[in-house]
């Protein structure tokens, strides 16, 4: 039987990890714990690089100085030697840039040894939908460098901290499509109910409340929708449950109409669909 068993502190990580984006404060958790097993002083996660006019989306596990962060994410990322890396490899800095250069560069001399640090390691992250990201890991003067050990396990961990990125960039864009829906929505006075399998009511517009508190076609029994008339309660249940399983299998494509009875002429319509899987 092969063994799955994984240490103890390795869990602690990977469960960092996957709690990372959603965090409070997002990612200090994790990037304190990638600091210890990596034994660096500092770790850095640079979710959008600084440009100009852009000081980027930069996490750091430990903060050097408020004056240090906004030197580099103003200035010094310009003149910064160890970027664009191959995306899913590990790196120090002397592997890519000549030692020489490097520690005679204004880059180290003005912004770097001020710092106390010495040696940095780093790997750039990428994927085909463009979520990338860069971490980067410092030890201070007076230490080693990051050895075969600390490189291997860091390159080992880059596919898992991809797929946290990733996910967690999907799921923002699903948000935002969301919110753009309801907005539209909103817009046209439509109402408008996101509902779960068992006809939960998980989210609902103005229109759609207004809707249920004139009580004509709709109703809210402990937090499910419900159709007044019993024929249209059959109908949309058996609707909802094409929808949900259109869900499952990952078709948003499909959409479902029902028209409400009102007796003597047509009454409203109900339009359903699923929305993306994450």
């Amino acid at each position: 039987m092969r063994d799955y068993l994984i240490s103890a502190p390795m869990n602690e990580l990977l469960l960092a990890l996957s709690r990372g984006p959603v965090a409070d404060p997002p990612w200090q958790e994790f990037l304190r714990l990638l600091g210890e097993a990596l034994a660096a002083d500092y770790v850095t996660l640079i979710l959008r690089a600084p440009r100009e006019g852009d000081s980027g989306l930069v996490i750091n596990s430990v903060v050097l100085s408020p004056d240090a962060v906004n030197a580099y994410n103003e200035s010094f990322f310009a003149l910064d030697p160890f970027v664009n890396l191959p995306p899913g490899e590990v790196f120090t800095v002397d592997a890519l840039v000549p030692p020489g250069d490097y520690y005679e560069s204004a880059y180290f001399r003005q912004y770097v040894e001020p710092t106390g640090i010495r040696h940095i390691m780093g790997a750039d992250l990428g994927d085909e939908l463009g979520n990338t990201a860069r971490l980067r890991f410092a030890r201070v003067a007076g230490r080693d460098n990051f050895a075969a050990r600390e490189r291997e396990l860091c390159r080992c961990l880059l596919p898992h901290i991809q797929q946290t990125i990733r996910l967690h960039a999907r799921i923002a864009r699903v948000e935002s499509e969301r919110a753009l829906f309801a907005a539209a929505v909103d817009r046209m006075a439509l109402a408008a109910f996101i509902l779960d399998q068992r006809a939960r009511i998980r989210h609902s517009n103005q229109a759609g409340q207004r809707l249920l508190a004139e009580g004509r076609w709709l109703t809210e029994h402990e937090g499910q929708l419900r159709l007044v008339h019993r024929a249209d309660q059959q109908a949309f249940r058996e609707c909802l449950d094409d929808v949900m399983q259109a869900h499952l299998r990952g078709e948003p494509g499909l959409v479902k109409a029902l028209r409400l009875d009102s007796g003597n002429s047509a009454g409203p319509g109900i339009l359903m669909r699923p929305l993306p899987l994450v």
